[in-house]
């Protein structure tokens, strides 16, 4: 059977962000990046979370003592832009939806990206809410 990918693309994850995440390949687009992160997040990959973090990062799991457990729901992409003035910034607009302890919950993001040296880094949220769903 094959596996698709998290990023939800709908794409084989070999085509699509597991090459990613195995350093075959690298992202041509913030939106690319974005999705292979969150394909990230959704495997417990930390070190591919920190390897595209603007500075790269010393990311460290979190300490959860009631063995909380998030299982990730799904991703949906809004918008994803290349700043007109300046090819090096990139923006991604986002929802993810999350489990924790039973609860549904969906981020909404706006993250900003920057081009160095030819590899996309994410580098901040330039706006996120947490809302609990349905």
């Amino acid at each position: 059977m094959t596996k698709l990918c998290l990023c939800g693309l709908q794409r084989r994850y070999l085509d699509c962000c597991g090459p990613y995440l195995k350093r075959a390949k690298v992202p041509k687009t913030p939106e690319a990046l974005m999705r292979s992160r969150y394909t990230a997040y959704c495997e417990n990959d930390l070190d591919y979370i920190k390897r595209t973090m603007m500075p790269p990062a010393s990311l460290k799991p979190p300490k959860r003592k009631d063995n909380r457990k998030v299982t990730w729901l799904g991703l949906e992409v809004l918008e994803g832009d290349i700043s007109p003035s300046d090819a090096a910034v990139g923006t991604v607009e986002f929802k993810a939806r999350y489990q924790e302890n039973g609860q549904a919950y969906t981020i909404h993001e706006k993250s900003q990206f920057h081009l160095i040296e030819g590899r996309w880094y994410y580098v901040d949220s330039l706006s996120y809410n947490l809302l609990p769903s349905s």
